[in-house]
């Protein structure tokens, strides 16, 4: 193996980004937050599942399917969130 100058890996590190950026030119991700799962996907991979476990976890420890859709909980958050809507329409006082 003989070793590359600095100038070298330089040039072949812009030939590979140019690829890359060509490649996503062509197939653009549909969005946004897929483009950041695909990127991080693909650096660091163990990173991703470790947030996806982390997820998991908390959603199966918290269950929210349990108290969300209880209909005593439901009944008393819209009646919250109906009278907040409503004392926050009002009119500001005339002057």
């Amino acid at each position: 193996m003989n070793p590359q100058t600095t100038e070298e890996r330089l040039a072949a590190s812009r030939a590979v980004i140019a690829e890359r950026l060509a490649a996503r030119r062509q197939h653009p991700p549909p969005s946004p937050l897929a483009a950041t799962v695909t990127v991080l996907a693909h650096d660091h991979p163990w990173a991703l599942v470790s947030v996806v476990a982390a997820a998991g976890g908390l959603l199966a420890a918290t269950r929210p399917w349990r108290w969300a859709f209880r209909p005593a909980f439901a009944t008393g958050l819209l009646s919250q969130l109906a009278w907040r809507a409503l004392s926050a329409r009002r009119d500001p006082p005339a002057q």
